[in-house]
């Protein structure tokens, strides 16, 4: 394969064109497409089997760009022979501030796009042919890598983004010395803000900077190099940083803002910033590249090894992703390496955007190239943060769970620890939330904690919806109990997650009044995200409310006395649960075939609002999922309403509206509906309907989740889903396969968590169970559920991992339960097989 660079990008070109640069992302919203690569199919396939591959550059950036980051910092690479772009981010760059809930505006502010490097090289003009280029993202690395050869020379780009080493580093090497010869050219995002006190890019034979002040956070940027040869030089020539005749070339980069974890100020003092980054690019520097990248690789694999699935050969990779896509499109069945990559996939992004400090994901996970990016690529507390981290307990990342539950526990209670003022979240109650539903009226009395459906990283909420939402406390709160459901650690319970749960049940207490019509407390002036009528009684409401009442009584019974609630507290709050309308509720609908469905309001029949029944959101269904209220076991009749509500519902739906699809009908133990909406998800978005009607969206060929647009809470959607496929454990014990596809012949899943923190690995072939293993991280009883062994339970055998059998009881629903001490390891295969 040869490829040609654009001829419209010459050799050289003047110090103005940094400037023109900026004059084209902010004119193309940063999809800029002055990437100068075409390239034709290649069959040679990347050496490690989870990898993104591409034969051609970047164009658009939502569509294409690969992204690398260690959980705060980050960034997307686009590939381009002539010149490469590297968009980068940090998870604190906002605009706006803290204060009461506000309207559009700079006082809510938007999540920004902090900059962008171009490496523009010297070798290349519009006559030379680039041949076999490759643009790849290797997941079970972290690792991107842009490689080519012009004139018989290789030519090799590594890109990381180390949480060891907190900065990302870019590693150029061509096979001939002295044939690193580039110009690196940087552009501050930013330096058009409001304030106008933006530094100007400031450029060194060492170094660039830049740094300047939105509205409240100051943002400051270095990079350094460290190019390497006898013959290398570095100097700064036409507004550029210029290196020539090096053998090996290594950038360093880091962006920051002053923005603190802890304080009610929400920074900490500006001129502290820059000595801050400056210290983390320097301590980069002193290091080779082959060390970073190990400690890199090293550090990222301590996550990502922990859980592995497979559902195709090591050789499956075959195709370039975006050809992938569109293959998978045509033939889901031949390609179920897609899946599997997905899946992989989900667990990278969380990784690369769920740690460090205690700030939760975004709308994009921490990628944006936009100063005016979709719903300000914020904190939405309806459905999509939530689901940002439905994968974190279940494929084993639990510590990256902390990233949101440190945001809630600080916004909530943690802040007003730190300095006796109450946080914005507490101020909310009585500062704006009324009794009345809308903005006249006497506020809520004073008590626990509250914030509306959209909110920046400074406590602020915006006003939308925002007397008519009150109950994102209570969805909160389940991540709370189930990070502790999942780790049994009793001390983040009792320190942390407790103190939130009983300061939301406060606020409930104070905010619940009767229904004047059966007695029961109910949620007032309530919305059901996102349709029908606002200030209703809705199901969503209920559910979570109930959960969280009834979750938190569980907590204070697991610590006893250690909690520090009375008895009398208690008893109060078991007094509001036996009373608390529990929003399980059925309607005949007519519009349903005269069908009974679970409803979505008490008061106000579903068929009447104009988007039933393919709205994108299933809020009255969410004690099936991510909730447990919605089972068989416990009421039937309701469990079907709600499967038939799901039915009418169909199976299309947005990008991340699909992911809550995929679980949800996994964990009614629908495989071939769970399987269908995973197809549907990994549609190609530019050949199916995007759109929020219900028919369909897709992913973009970098595999981003396309809403549309991109949003990342379908990513990790999916991936939870697809973990919920293949085990469950939130009923009281592990279900392995409970929603195995029937074209998933054969395949594994290793490390998974369930609940009662065990780990576990599950096998398969010609569709049933051939062996799991599970592993008891703190001890305790091992109830296990398969339908393969309650079929044939005298055929399969319990050993320690020693090979010593284990007694197991079975009781009359199927379930083997056995003794564990921690640390041991049992192998549940059949006869004496391992």
């Amino acid at each position: 394969m040869r490829v040609s660079p654009s001829a419209t990008t010459p050799k050289q070109k003047s110090g103005a064109f940094c400037a023109l640069l900026l004059l084209l992302l902010i004119m193309g919203g940063g999809g800029t497409k002055l990437h100068d690569v075409l390239a034709s199919e290649s069959k040679d396939q990347p050496d490690e089997k989870l990898t993104l591959w591409y034969t051609s550059p970047a164009e658009v950036w939502m569509n294409e760009s690969l992204p690398i980051g260690n959980g705060q910092f980050g960034g997307t690479f686009f590939g381009g022979v002539h010149q490469e772009e590297v968009q980068f981010n940090d998870k604190t760059l906002w605009t706006g501030t803290s204060g009461d809930p506000i309207g559009a505006g700079n006082g809510y502010g938007c999540y920004r796009n902090f900059g962008h490097l171009f490496i523009n090289s010297l070798d290349v003009d519009e006559h030379d042919e680039a041949a076999d280029y490759r643009r790849l993202l290797d997941i079970q690395q972290a690792l991107g890598r842009v490689t080519y050869t012009i004139d018989g020379i290789d030519y090799e780009r590594e890109y990381i983004t180390s949480y060891p080493a907190e900065a990302m580093i870019i590693h150029l090497t061509a096979s001939k010395k002295r044939h690193i010869n580039v110009d690196l050219c940087v552009l501050d995002a930013n330096q058009n803000n409001p304030t106008g006190m933006a530094t100007g890019v400031l450029y060194t034979p060492d170094g660039i900077t830049f740094g300047g002040k939105l509205d409240l956070l100051n943002y400051y940027f270095r990079l350094g190099i460290q190019a390497t040869g006898r013959h290398a030089t570095t100097a700064v020539v036409d507004g550029k940083l210029r290196v020539t005749d090096a053998d090996e070339l290594m950038i360093v980069m880091r962006g920051n803002t002053n923005f603190s974890e802890y304080d009610n100020s929400y920074i900490y003092p500006a001129d502290e910033l820059p000595g801050k980054v400056d210290d983390i690019v320097a301590a980069a520097l002193k290091k080779s590249w082959k060390e970073l990248k190990r400690e890199h690789i090293d550090d990222y694999r301590s996550l990502f090894d922990r859980c592995t699935f497979t559902l195709s050969a090591d050789d499956a990779n075959t195709l370039p992703t975006d050809s992938l896509i569109r293959a998978y499109g045509q033939e889901p069945s031949r390609y179920p390496f897609l899946e599997e990559l997905y899946f992989n996939y989900g667990r990278y992004l969380m990784i690369s955007s769920a740690r460090g400090i205690g700030l939760p994901s975004n709308l994009q996970g921490i990628w944006n190239n936009s100063n005016h990016p979709a719903w300000n690529s914020d904190i939405h507390s309806n459905i999509n943060v939530q689901m940002n981290y439905w994968p974190a307990e279940v494929t084993n990342l639990s510590e990256l769970h902390m990233t949101f539950i440190n945001y809630v526990y600080n916004e909530s209670i943690g802040r007003s620890l730190h300095d006796g003022q109450d946080t914005q979240w507490q101020k909310n109650v009585y500062n704006y939330l009324t009794t009345t539903g809308n903005d006249s009226g006497p506020h809520q009395q004073r008590g626990g904690w509250f914030l509306t459906t959209e909110n920046n990283i400074f406590g602020r909420c915006s006003r939308w919806t925002g007397q008519n939402y009150s109950v994102a406390n209570a969805w909160y709160c389940m991540h709370l109990w189930q990070h502790y459901q999942y780790t049994l650690d009793k001390e983040y319970l009792r320190e942390k997650a407790l103190p939130v749960m009983l300061s939301a049940v406060t606020f409930w207490e104070n905010r619940l009044v009767r229904d004047a019509n059966d007695g029961t407390w109910i949620c007032p002036y309530e919305f059901s995200p996102e349709q029908g009528p606002a200030g209703a009684t809705t199901a969503h409401a209920q559910q979570l409310v109930y959960t969280l009442f009834a979750n938190t009584l569980a907590a204070c019974e697991v610590l006893g006395e250690a909690s520090g609630v009375s008895a009398e507290e208690i008893a109060t709050m078991q007094g509001y649960l036996d009373n608390l309308d529990d929003g399980l509720h059925t309607e005949k609908v007519a519009r349903a075939d005269d069908q009974v469905l679970l409803r979505e309001w008490k008061d106000y029949s579903q068929q009447d609002t104009g988007e039933w029944p393919h709205h994108r959101h299933l809020s009255h269904l969410i004690g099936l999922y991510p909730g447990t209220q919605i089972n068989p076991t416990d009421n039937d009749s309701i469990y079907q309403a709600a499967l038939r509500s799901l039915t009418w519902r169909g199976l299309s739906a947005t990008g991340w509206a699909m992911g809550w699809k995929v679980n949800l009908w996994a964990r009614a133990q629908n495989a071939d509906n769970a399987h269908t909406l995973l197809h549907n998800a990994l549609a190609s978005c530019h050949t199916s309907k995007t759109d929020y009607s219900g028919s369909g969206a897709g992913v973009y060929d970098n595999l981003f989740d396309a809403h549309p647009p991109y949003q990342i809470d379908g990513n990790f959607g999916v991936c939870a889903g697809i973990a919920e496929m293949l085990m469950q454990s939130h009923a009281g014990y592990i279900h392995l396969l409970p929603a195995l596809p029937a074209d998933w012949k054969e395949g594994s899943i290793h490390g998974l968590k369930a609940q009662g923190n065990f780990t576990v690995s599950i096998d398969w072939a010609e569709g049933a169970l051939s062996r799991a293993e599970v592993t008891s991280v703190c001890g305790g009883e091992c109830r296990l559920l398969s339908s393969d062994i309650a079929a044939n339970g005298d055929a399969w055998t319990v050993t320690t991992s020693a090979g010593t059998p284990v007694s197991v009881t079975r009781d009359a629903s199927g379930v083997i339960r056995f003794a564990t001490q921690a640390g041991d390891t049992f192998l549940i295969a059949k006869g004496n097989s391992k």
